[in-house]
């Protein structure tokens, strides 16, 4: 597994689409794919023989990641009444 080039444009294509529904503040749907996105990451990581490409891949992942946990926390979560 020496090319990892479609896992890289489908990661990409998946941010982007993430970033274009939270535009839309379709907060849901950013959420999912984020978290595709953060699959393929994972297994980007697990097969990358390079390793600066495996820190880059981190590193995005670890943007994801953070976005995901905020849409989970502060917006899709329901607000808890005193």
């Amino acid at each position: 597994m020496s090319d990892l080039s479609s896992y890289r444009e489908k990661a990409a294509n998946l941010g982007k689409l993430a970033n274009q529904a939270e535009t839309e503040k379709d907060y849901q749907r950013a959420f999912d794919y984020y978290t595709k996105a953060l699959d393929i990451f994972s297994h980007m990581i697990k097969y990358e023989k390079n390793s600066k490409l495996v820190e880059i891949y981190k590193m995005k992942a670890d943007e994801y990641f953070e976005r995901a946990v905020y849409l989970k926390k502060q917006v899709l979560s329901p607000v808890a009444e005193p």
